[in-house]
């Protein structure tokens, strides 16, 4: 019997925040009211998504680099840490 091979779909992440996932961020930032005209949400998505990419291609970079296939806390921290945004609680 053959395998069957999953169809990957669009390898981007801007169907995967929700309104009420934004909005719930947005509150723990420290905003009252999100206005839903003018495309609000769906810039927002746009930039997690780009930064979430130029992350991942960091930690993906920095794996290499290192000589392993597993991601590690260490990856994510450094490469937000090259980006100039620093992760408070973390041992690294």
């Amino acid at each position: 019997m053959a395998r069957t091979r999953k169809v990957v779909k669009d390898s981007s992440l801007k169907n995967a925040f929700k309104k009420p996932h934004l909005k719930r961020l947005s509150q723990r930032g420290g905003v009252k009211r999100v206005s839903d005209a003018g495309g609000t949400y769906e810039t927002t998505r746009e930039i997690i998504n780009d930064l979430l990419m130029l992350v991942l291609k960091d930690v993906s970079v920095m794996m290499q680099f290192s000589g392993r296939s597993t991601l590690e806390e260490q990856d994510i921290v450094f490469a937000l840490r090259a980006r100039g945004m620093n992760i408070y609680g973390t041992r690294f």
